[in-house]
């Protein structure tokens, strides 16, 4: 059996707040397959209907934002 590859990238919820910026709510991961497709593995249910799928950062989480 062929061993799962580590995560390699970050999946996102958008959530946007009315005159504010929008945030990054960490929702799961995803990993590129052999043939270019990309699985997800999503952990919460993105209520936003918004999703962004980025690089992982070099840490675990993103750095704070001033507010």
């Amino acid at each position: 059996m062929k061993a799962l590859a580590a995560p390699n990238k970050g999946v996102y919820s958008v959530v946007k707040e009315r005159g504010k910026r929008a945030n990054m709510v960490r929702v799961g991961q995803a990993m590129s397959n052999s043939d270019g497709s990309i699985m997800v593995y999503l952990d919460s249910w993105p209520l936003s209907g918004t999703l962004l799928i980025r690089d992982l950062p070099a840490t675990d989480s993103l750095p704070a934002r001033p507010r």
